[in-house]
């Protein structure tokens, strides 16, 4: 899923991010590009352009449901926007602006989100307090973004979060393998995805334990999700393969 673009696109940004931190340069970035801050001026990310990106990848759908259309959106926006900044936490490096005034949009062809940030030369040098950036993605970036996406669709603000949770989760999980990224990795992961409280949220965590691991009806371990995406109020998908949900999707359906 990288494209070619005629300013900084996903490749450069993974050079930039993880190219200083060897033990961690197979770890994927993908989904945001970098451009002079001049390039990225236009009417408010939220809501303009969400909601007309949101609107353009519906387009392609035969049976464009609005929840559904919203999470699957939903996920290719968090593939964008959390990596560089999870990756620049656990590395204690700066990171990419992703606040909403900050970024733009373009969709590819599939009407894919991709998002620009502005480009800065201290991207990927400069020292970091990962906690500051976890924080500053958090409150400044998917806030609004789950807010919008829950008040456009109907889809309940905590399937958004769980969407987000998996990213910031399965991103966490690979930069503990790696020796320079891990302990920053584990107490990252501690704070965000594995404790059920958090006063960021002020109460309950709606990303805590996002996927869990539990055994299949035959007593093979298997990975579910926490919440259901809902994917499968389209008539075009099924339940996804960590699906906790073990009603036949057609039945669930006829239910909407």
């Amino acid at each position: 899923m990288i494209r070619q673009l005629p300013h900084a696109g996903p490749v450069a940004v993974a050079r930039r991010l993880i190219g200083p931190i060897p033990p961690a340069a197979a770890i994927p970035v993908y989904g945001m590009s970098l451009a002079p801050p001049a390039r990225l001026a236009g009417s408010p990310l939220i809501p303009d352009r969400l909601e007309a990106a949101l609107a353009g990848y519906a387009a392609g759908w035969s049976d464009p449901e609005p929840r559904a259309v919203a999470t699957q959106f939903s996920k290719y926006w968090f593939r964008a926007a959390i990596p560089p900044v999870v990756v620049c936490a656990a590395a204690g490096r700066a990171a990419p602006e992703v606040a909403p005034d900050a970024l733009r949009v373009e969709p590819d062809g599939a009407g894919i989100p991709f998002l620009v940030a502005p480009d800065d030369p201290a991207i990927g040098i400069a020292p970091a307090d990962g906690a500051a950036l976890m924080d500053r993605l958090v409150r400044g970036h998917l806030e609004p973004v789950v807010a919008a996406l829950a008040a456009r669709s109907g889809l309940a603000p905590r399937v958004f979060w769980s969407n987000a949770g998996n990213v910031i989760a399965w991103y966490l999980e690979q930069l503990r393998a790696q020796p320079a990224t891990a302990d920053a990795a584990r107490a990252l992961a501690a704070h965000w995805v594995e404790a059920t409280a958090n006063p960021h949220f002020d109460g309950r965590n709606p990303m805590s334990k996002p996927v869990i691991d539990t055994t299949d009806a035959h007593g093979r371990p298997v990975r579910r999700r926490r919440v259901c995406c809902a994917r499968y109020l389209s008539a075009e998908l099924d339940v996804c393969g960590s699906c906790p949900l073990s009603s036949a999707p057609a039945a669930r359906r006829a239910k909407r």
